[in-house]
């Protein structure tokens, strides 16, 4: 079991059951190579492991911890003069163990540990990498990995068995209390073991719950690993593209964060809300329109935990608007007052093709409300209202509205040109 200090004595450099935490496996592995830190530690020939909870840099005779939720900001350098890169990682400042202590170390050693351990971190770290050795980036993409699984925030203890083993079950009834007395007394009695049957079964849903949002943690946390590996081992390419399909299916978005994505966050988040909302017009075929409000809801879903502000959600639209990213969705702007996230094809004059080819088939000369919203699919109806009205502003349509009902036609007159 891993000691609690930043540097600790350990007399070899190969990753084994001494140090090893419950659930805690290697993502990726430099040898013999170079480690120092602001505080003069310097190894020139160490190992360094990335697992799913820490980076950890093992020299001979030493072993130096660093959980990642200690890491401030990581990035990778060239300095101008030697040519020379290294991975630099940058540590939080003013915190302690005891008040940012990852759950495998919680879950291994007790509160009085934890709060005399010597975790004093330096200002810095770097993992240095010699001109010829070209593991620099799969290092620093499986550093990038193991801090966004965030993994070193789950349990990973045994789960006790459970009175109800198949976990849930909707149609389960604890059993029945009996039911004792008589008159009003019976009546009461009826009721308060109803109430405590009825206590059973939401404590027992929200359990549930909190299993089920635990395992989709997981599953994310092995999809962050899988997009890693397919990135870095892209010689497969039938392989790679059948994982990738799969991953796509189950709505999994590997997150674009601040931390990795530094001055080009909202460009690269906006690269991701194109292609997202183009794989979801897709596979969603009569969804042809979205407002930027229930757009911001599905894409956030689909970061699950690492979701955007509203503000980085409009900022990152803003790249394509202003024609900073290419994309394929359209923009639209309906009076500074909604927002809408569209499929290429969903423009007014291809609006106009789909209402002309319904009234060919219905043999209709106008068309009423219900049949524009079987023309639109659209579930909003002030999404709904919001595109009939722009149609109607650019004149692509004519309105007729009397007591009864309310009627639209085909403007006849706009394709002629007047000279």
């Amino acid at each position: 079991m891993s000691q609690l200090n930043y540097i600790y004595t350990f007399a070899g450099k190969s990753f084994n059951d001494q140090i090893k935490y419950p659930g805690e496996r290697i993502l990726y592995k430099n040898e013999n190579i170079k480690f120092e830190d602001s505080n003069e530690n310097k190894h020139y020939e160490a190992n360094v492991f990335y697992t799913n909870f820490r980076v950890l840099c093992l020299t001979g005779h030493t072993a130096i911890d660093i959980p990642y939720n200690f890491i401030y900001n990581h990035f990778t350098k060239t300095p101008i003069f030697s040519g020379r890169k290294y991975i630099q990682i940058d540590f939080k400042q003013g915190i302690t163990l005891a008040s940012c202590c990852p759950m495998y170390i919680r879950e291994n050693f007790t509160p009085e540990q934890i709060q005399s351990a010597n975790f004093s971190f330096p200002k810095y770290a770097q993992i240095k990498f010699s001109d010829k050795n070209a593991d620099m980036e799969k290092s620093y993409q499986f550093l990038q990995t193991g801090i966004r699984a965030k993994e070193y925030e789950l349990s990973h203890k045994p789960k006790p068995a459970q009175e109800n083993p198949g976990g849930f079950n909707p149609n389960y009834l604890p059993p029945q209390p009996k039911v004792t007395g008589l008159g009003m007394d019976r009546v009461k009695n009826m009721m308060r073991g109803k109430l405590e049957t009825q206590n059973q079964m939401i404590q027992g849903a929200f359990t549930d719950i909190n299993s089920l949002r635990q395992n989709a943690e997981q599953m994310i946390a092995i999809a962050s690993q899988i997009r890693s590996k397919i990135a870095n081992n892209p010689s497969n390419k039938s392989e790679n593209d059948e994982i990738n399909s799969v991953l796509s299916k189950i709505g999994f978005v590997d997150p674009i964060t601040k931390e990795v994505a530094g001055s080009e966050y909202y460009v690269k988040l906006g690269e991701q809300i194109n292609s997202f909302f183009m794989d979801y017009f897709s596979k969603n075929p009569d969804t042809k329109a979205l407002t930027l409000i229930d757009a911001y809801c599905l894409y956030n879903r689909a970061r699950t935990g690492n979701t955007i502000s509203p503000k980085d959600m409009k900022q990152a639209i803003k790249q394509l608007t202003d024609g900073k990213v290419m994309h394929d969705i359209i923009i639209k702007n309906f009076n500074n007052e909604m927002i809408v996230i569209q499929t290429p094809e969903f423009s007014g004059k291809n609006i106009l093709v789909l209402i002309k080819k319904f009234m060919q088939e219905k043999k209709q000369s106008h068309i009423d409300m219900k049949d524009l919203s079987n023309i639109l699919h659209i579930e909003n109806v002030l999404l709904e209202k919001t595109i009939i009205e722009d149609m109607l502003n650019q004149g692509l349509i004519l309105i007729d509205e009397s007591d009864l009902e309310v009627r639209y036609y085909l403007n006849i007159i706009l394709p002629y040109q007047l000279k």
